[in-house]
């Protein structure tokens, strides 16, 4: 792992965000494309992607190998939460910006940016060490973190436990359980599918980073003018989380290519849900999308130095 196939990755991506934000001012992509392609990625070509690497790599083996180790993404979410919690009510934020400073502090968008960030730097070999920290960020998120936004709205609402356990188990949780199933009991999977739904996956990478750039371009100078609080969150969110991550898997003692993912996983930006929970239950949703943004343009130039660092730590 060079710091220059991260660099030359990150700018890879980076040029399809700027290509999105190109298509987002000659209004080509527009709100509307964004939230079908959202729920395109989300619902149909992450589930492919994880559900042909999972009858590829998920074996009885890779399980007994790997089974501790992935409790360090709960370990590290849990613990990246709760010092959240403890910062706020040190600082005595104001209800409205509690939930979305300990999102932002706390949570990363392990779907967008995490899943083809991480393809470009370690290759589809990350992806299980990857959905691993996609589970504890989605659990911890609905569970902890979530209540805690909606009760900051003026709305004042609350997440019942039927929406949680939805939200849980997502098309892509469900696709990569059952890939894995269809392995573990030898279910043949004929050669053409399997090309197919690696092709729909390809989709993926492009598509989120199209999908960022009109997260930016939507936002434009308005960036500039987020919550010192905020700004806060956003430094903790790309510089403190990854290196507890680090601290998080020495302890643990997990091995060098699952700890960088994991590592990287935790620098990545601020989650999209932060600013659309704000917005349905009448919270500080421009705060949250500062906070986004902010985290998504930092997030280009800062990843490729944890990577850097990374070498240093886990060798590989």
């Amino acid at each position: 792992m060079s710091i220059a196939n991260a660099f030359n990755g990150m700018f890879a991506l980076m040029l399809l965000m700027l290509l999105g934000v190109f298509m987002t001012k000659k209004n080509f992509l527009t709100e509307d494309y964004y939230h079908f392609l959202t729920s395109f990625i989300m619902k149909y070509s992450v589930p492919a992607l994880l559900f042909q690497n999972a009858i590829k790599n998920v074996t009885a083996d890779f399980i007994a190998e790997s089974g501790p180790l992935l409790l360090a993404p709960f370990v590290t979410q849990l613990g990246g939460y709760f010092i959240a919690l403890g910062v706020a009510k040190l600082l005595k934020l104001d209800r409205s910006l509690q939930g979305i400073f300990i999102s932002i502090f706390a949570m990363c968008n392990t779907m967008l940016m995490g899943f083809p960030i991480c393809m470009q730097i370690f290759g589809e070999v990350s992806l299980p060490y990857v959905t691993a920290y996609y589970i504890a960020n989605t659990v911890v998120f609905w569970v902890l973190v979530a209540p805690r936004i909606a009760a900051g709205g003026e709305a004042q609402g609350s997440i019942s436990l039927k929406d949680k356990i939805k939200r849980v188990f997502s098309p892509p949780l469900v696709s990569f359980l059952i890939g894995a199933a269809v392995n573990l009991v030898h279910i043949p999977v004929p050669q053409f599918v399997q090309t197919a739904l690696t092709d729909f996956g390809a989709l993926t990478s492009p598509i989120a980073m199209l999908l960022c750039g009109y997260l930016l371009a939507s936002m434009g100078k308005d960036v500039l003018k987020t919550p010192k609080c905020i700004v806060g969150a956003v430094a903790a969110r790309l510089l403190w989380a990854p290196v507890f991550c680090a601290g998080v898997c020495l302890a643990m003692k997990v091995p060098a290519l699952p700890a960088c993912v994991f590592c990287v996983q935790a620098a990545m930006p601020a989650m999209n849900q932060t600013v659309i929970l704000s917005g349905l239950y009448r919270g500080n949703d421009r705060a949250a999308a500062q906070g986004l943004a902010l985290s998504n343009i930092l997030s280009v130039f800062i990843i490729p130095l944890v990577v850097g660092g990374l070498n240093y730590i886990f060798p590989m």
